[in-house]
């Protein structure tokens, strides 16, 4: 997604109202947050399956060993209950013994006994061996345990602070789009107001143009009416001695001679002020297409911007939201595997 350039006005420049300065736009910010949290994401999902693979290995190795170790004391109870039984038995011989036969036997009972014991004892001194090598593994599998413990929360600190990092870089987001809004608001009111002045400026040009107009009219009136008297005056000098009428016909005369110029001066001011009449609603239908086309530029480009940043704020609220529940998940797995561990 694009942004439309934004024009900033820049501090010691009073003379230019707006003057453009460049801007990064909000994309690049929500797209590097957007990927740094996913590359996140999944490095905490690949440190949780190695984790529960080790952790499934060493319960294997761990239950293996838990095996082993009961088969070896049960066999040394085992030899202990036939060593007993044997020491039994050799005292039940020796007290039941009453002729050197069975003294005999007793003895070659008693050796094999003996030997037995033997065996027994050599056999028990190995399992016992073979029972502090496999606690002291246990020791060491434990240890390994408690190190890859603190490790995980180490991690889960680091990764906390991380995703503390990714919701403060969303709140500035978020800060840098109200103050973006207010930027458009006040750019909106700007516009405004010079579109304001501009409709002042266009009315005072009319006006003006029309009170040039009225002036053109007059002093085109006005040398029509010395170009008129200049021929009245030449008229009257060349033929006032040709005239020889009575008087009342020189009155009727004039007469008809001013109402025909009076007319031939209406019939040229209907026509110039027919031409003025078009040229002017010419002109204001002209500017108000002009002006018409402006304003619906201007609303469609705040149509356009407003449901832009509408977009950009539903996906930085969306992203915000998948974030916080991968975290929870997240969590939520961490404490059920310390809970295995525990156990």
């Amino acid at each position: 997604m694009s942004l439309e350039p934004l024009f900033i006005r820049e501090e010691g420049d009073p003379e230019i109202p707006h003057s453009m300065c460049t801007y990064r736009p909000l994309a690049e910010y929500s797209d590097e947050v957007a990927h740094y949290i996913s590359s996140t994401f999944n490095e905490i999902q690949q440190f949780k399956t190695d984790l529960n693979t080790k952790y499934q290995h060493e319960k294997h190795a761990l239950t293996e060993l838990n095996e082993l170790l009961r088969c070896m004391i049960d066999d040394v109870e085992r030899l202990e209950s036939q060593n007993s039984q044997h020491v039994t038995k050799l005292v039940d011989l020796r007290q039941q013994s009453s002729s050197i036969s069975v003294l005999n036997k007793q003895n070659d009972e008693y050796n094999r006994i003996q030997a037995d014991i033997i065996t027994v004892n050599y056999d028990t001194v190995g399992y016992e061996s073979e029972l502090e090598l496999f606690q002291l593994q246990i020791k060491l599998y434990q240890g390994m345990i408690e190190a890859e413990k603190q490790s995980t929360g180490n991690y889960i600190l680091k990764l906390e602070e991380e995703s503390n990092q990714s919701a403060s870089t969303l709140i500035n987001l978020r800060t840098s789009y109200v103050e973006m809004e207010q930027k458009i608001a006040s750019f909106r009111s700007t516009c405004k107001d010079t579109f304001q002045q501009y409709m002042r400026l266009t009315n005072d040009w009319s006006l003006l143009k029309k009170q040039i107009h009225e002036l053109k009219i007059k002093v085109q009136i006005m040398k029509t009416q010395i170009k008129f008297f200049k021929t009245l005056h030449s008229y009257i000098i060349n033929n006032y001695n040709l005239i020889s009428v009575d008087t009342p016909d020189f009155a009727e005369f004039w007469k008809l001679e001013w109402e025909q110029i009076i007319k031939k001066i209406r019939h040229d001011f209907e026509v110039l002020y027919g031409a003025i009449h078009q040229e002017t609603i010419s002109f204001y239908e002209k500017k108000s297409k002009e002006i018409q086309v402006a304003l619906e530029q201007i609303t469609q480009y705040q149509q356009v911007e407003q449901e832009k940043y509408v977009k950009i704020q539903q996906k930085l609220q969306r992203q915000c939201d998948e974030v916080q529940k991968k975290l929870a998940y997240e969590k939520e797995v961490l404490l059920k595997s310390e809970a295995i561990y525990c156990k």
